[in-house]
């Protein structure tokens, strides 16, 4: 019994730490980087602790919830904690003061899409709102970008001085807007919108490539309990092979918010055992991914009729997966 214990003992793997990714390159004070953060448990099962892991102050990077931002320039190394194991992150941070180009496709339509200014319910509406027009979900930029640097002799921007431009004070609340505070002055949103501004409305070329599509690097995913949390990272892929990290300019949603919310930075919590549908949006690009939570059933004891076809394959395959006990015969 002994020998077997520790044969057991020897075969188990240790609890791990890992980042995803490994590896973290920023060029510009655009930049950014979602960050994962997984803890490997011994029973084999995976667990998201991005939200609880500590990252240690390091002065090349701002960090917020695994959300990476440059600085400063330079290299070195970020450490993450959590529940006494450590992961490493390996960063290189250039040109950290400056924001570089800001597209206004990819960019500023996208940070008009995550504070819903472009909505049916807001801007978007054929007649606009208190004179002002977007187009619905950012369908035609050059419409748009004609109506906030042309519209009402360009009053709601001021190049000059960003910071007093009409569209940033509505959208961070500062002034009376009836759709409230946006969001905050740092965030991706914000800081995006006054780069455009500050850097003299620049317009993109009329062959910008289109985004390819989207990479959600979370996927679906069955969770199980106590970790009911998990954070959504999403890159986007244009047609020209660049890449950008755009979690922060996406929308999310979820198909049953009682069982799975999901706010504007992408951290998925469950309510209750279940499954939902996250639909991830970034500009025109739409992606699905389907997340479960698992608590544990005492008493339960998984038994099922003998498949007859292939849709009782199917359907048993994922009721043991749910954990959810399939129903007797019904008579006649």
């Amino acid at each position: 019994m002994l020998l077997s214990l520790c044969l057991i003992a020897l075969v188990q793997p240790a609890p791990k730490l890992t980042v995803d990714p490994p590896t973290v390159s920023l060029r510009g004070t655009g930049d950014a980087k979602q960050v994962l953060v997984l803890l490997h448990a011994a029973d084999g099962k995976m667990r998201d602790v991005t939200h609880e892991a500590e990252f240690l102050a390091n002065p090349l990077v701002a960090t917020d919830a695994g959300h990476l931002r440059p600085t400063a320039d330079g290299s070195g190394k970020l450490l993450v904690r959590h529940a006494g194991l450590t992961a490493e992150i390996a960063l290189t941070v250039t040109d950290a003061k400056t924001y570089g180009p800001v597209g206004f496709r990819r960019e500023v339509m996208a940070a008009m899409n995550v504070g819903g200014c472009n909505m049916g319910a807001c801007h978007g509406t054929p007649t606009g709102k208190n004179g002002f027009k977007l187009s619905l979900r950012g369908f035609d930029p050059p419409a748009d970008h004609r109506q906030l640097t042309r519209d009402q002799l360009g009053r709601r921007i001021d190049p000059w001085n960003p910071d007093d431009s009409l569209m940033l004070r509505k959208a961070l609340g500062t002034v009376p807007h009836e759709g409230g505070s946006r969001f905050t002055a740092t965030s991706v949103p914000a800081t995006a919108m006054r780069a455009w501004i500050a850097a003299g409305l620049p317009d993109d070329s009329p062959n910008l490539a289109g985004v390819k599509r989207l990479l959600v690097r979370t996927g679906p995913r069955i969770l199980h309990a106590p970790g009911k949390v998990m954070q959504v990272a999403v890159t986007a892929e244009f047609a020209d092979g660049s890449t950008k990290d755009v979690t922060r300019l996406t929308n999310f949603s979820s198909s049953d918010a009682l069982t799975a919310g999901v706010n504007g930075n992408g951290r998925i919590e469950f309510g209750k055992s279940g499954e939902a549908a996250i639909l991830v949006r970034y500009l025109e690009e739409l992606v699905s991914i389907r997340v479960t939570y698992l608590e544990p059933k005492p008493g339960l004891v998984w038994a099922a009729p003998a498949p007859v076809n292939f849709v009782d394959v199917t359907v048993t395959a994922k009721l043991r997966a749910l954990s959810i006990p399939p129903s007797g015969d019904c008579t006649e």
